[in-house]
């Protein structure tokens, strides 16, 4: 009786102690293929800035006087540019002004020429697992920052990143670990993509985020 137990528990203790419960770095490394690319095909909804609404839907208007909510509405629902005021009521911001924004929605902004007008040049702070930059980074001052992205379940979901660049050399990071940036966007034209680049002036390490293994839903 002793030794059947043994046999069932010990494989199982051992899974239990030794497999991860988060993705590998290999894993993101082989699935990483596209980190050259840009936006191919719709944003999803859940990381669009610029909302599309219609008369039957409402969005939430912070403060502002009656004409300038009835303003902001009509921005949003279509009816006029996307604008700063927009962003401000979708995007919270922190203490120092800095526009806090998750890393796939940052590259999602890399598909609509109008965003990139309102977001270039803000200040900006996002969260993310960060790894050395392979691409288009001669000067070696560049990392990648990236989240996981699901759809319906853990098997489809992929990293998607953007480049970190730093005006002088890349400050001694964890690979895999978990860094707030704070920076300014800029945006690259790499071949017929523009990419979103976050030019940095701190990294500081941070906690992993609660259920981060699963990843942010489409």
């Amino acid at each position: 009786m002793v030794l059947t137990s043994m046999i069932i528990l010990v494989p199982v203790i051992m899974s239990a102690l030794y497999t991860p419960d988060a993705y590998s770095k290999n894993w993101v490394q082989n699935n990483s293929s596209n980190w050259g690319k840009g936006v191919i095909g719709e944003t999803p909804e859940a990381f669009k800035l610029k909302k599309q609404i219609n008369d039957k839907q409402s969005i939430k208007i912070k403060g502002g006087s009656d004409e300038s909510k009835s303003k902001s509405v009509a921005d949003a629902a279509g009816w006029g540019p996307y604008t700063i005021d927009d962003l401000k009521q979708q995007v919270d911001q922190n203490k120092d002004g800095e526009f806090l924004m998750d890393v796939i929605s940052i590259f999602y902004t890399g598909g609509d020429e109008e965003v990139q007008g309102v977001v270039k040049g803000l200040p900006v702070e996002t969260m993310g697992q960060v790894m050395p930059e392979t691409m288009r980074n001669s000067e070696g001052k560049r990392i990648r920052i990236f989240r996981l992205m699901m759809n319906c379940c853990i098997a489809d979901a992929r990293p998607v990143s953007i480049p970190v660049e730093f005006s002088e050399d890349v400050p001694s990071y964890k690979e895999m670990g978990w860094y707030k940036i704070h920076g300014v966007m800029d945006y690259e034209k790499w071949d017929e993509f523009t990419i979103p680049v976050l030019k940095a002036q701190k990294m500081v390490p941070t906690e992993e985020p609660p259920e981060s293994a699963f990843g942010q839903r489409q």
